[in-house]
């Protein structure tokens, strides 16, 4: 993981958050998952191989590489983490992926998701 990059490092808060998604991401029958602002892809890692694709998007290019390593790791290939903005590349995604079969996880930094990518999470 890059220096620079958060993680979230209270283990059982992570554990019940993964959990909880797991579980609502599973019930829902989704067949896509788009991972806004992914970092270094835990979501997207850990909700895998509950979809049959996912894409991850994240503007740190290092957290990138870093993600696609843990993917790599993992044994996830059904998907891809793409450097950008999340407000630029979510146009493409949303329109690759249909919308009643897709599911956003959206972990912002704590500036929060930008007014134009909540306009699209909300189309």
């Amino acid at each position: 993981m890059p220096r620079d990059s958060f993680f979230q490092s209270i283990l059982f808060m992570l554990l019940n958050l993964v959990g909880a998604v797991r579980g609502r991401l599973r019930d829902s029958g989704v067949r896509h998952l788009v991972d806004a602002y992914c970092g270094v892809g835990f979501f997207a890692v850990e909700l895998a191989d509950l979809v049959e694709s996912f894409a991850g998007v994240e503007l740190d290019q290092l957290a990138i590489k870093a993600a696609r390593r843990n993917a790599a790791n993992r044994q996830r290939t059904n998907g891809e983490f793409l450097a950008g903005d999340v407000a630029e590349v979510l146009p493409e995604l949303l329109q690759r992926f249909p919308p009643t079969a897709t599911a956003v996880v959206v972990d912002p930094p704590r500036v929060g998701c930008s007014p134009a990518s909540l306009g699209l999470l909300r189309q």
